[in-house]
C-alpha cells in the first residue's frame, strides 16, 4: 500500500468523525423526539410533522453510516472507484439536510401543539 501524506490521514480521520458524529446525533434525535413527544404532549396534534421528523432523521442515520463506509473504505484501501468522492459528498449533504429538515420539523411540530387552541 502507498504512503499516505499527513494531510490524506487528517481527512481520513475528519471523515471518519464527522460521519460518526451524524449517525449518533441522528440516532438520538430519533429517541428524544419520542420521549419528548410522549412527555410534553399527551394530545399532539400535526402527527404528520412528527412522522416527517422521524423519516428525516432515520435518512440521517443511513445517509451518516453509508458515509461512514465510504470514509473507513477510503481508508484502507489503495485502489479506490472513480465515484467514490462524490458518493462521499452526496452522503454528507443527505445526512446534513435531513438532520436540519427533521430539527425544523420538530420545531414546528412543538411550536403548533404548544400555541393556544384560540388562535
Amino acid at each position: 500500500m502507498a504512503e499516505r501524506s499527513e494531510r490524506e490521514i487528517e481527512r481520513a480521520k475528519m471523515d471518519q468523525d464527522t460521519f460518526k458524529h451524524l449517525t449518533t446525533f441522528s440516532s438520538g434525535a430519533i429517541l428524544v423526539t419520542a420521549s419528548a413527544t410522549a412527555a410534553l404532549f399527551p394530545n399532539p396534534q400535526f402527527v404528520w410533522l412528527l412522522i416527517i421528523t422521524i423519516l428525516c432523521f432515520a435518512t440521517g442515520v443511513t445517509g451518516s453510516l453509508l458515509g461512514l463506509f465510504t470514509a473507513t473504505y477510503n481508508t484502507w484501501t489503495e485502489h479506490r472507484p472513480p465515484g467514490w468522492k462524490r458518493f462521499r459528498n452526496v452522503s454528507l449533504i443527505i445526512s446534513l439536510s435531513s438532520v436540519y429538515f427533521g430539527i425544523l420539523a420538530f420545531g414546528a411540530f412543538a411550536a403548533l401543539n404548544l400555541m393556544p387552541p384560540d388562535l
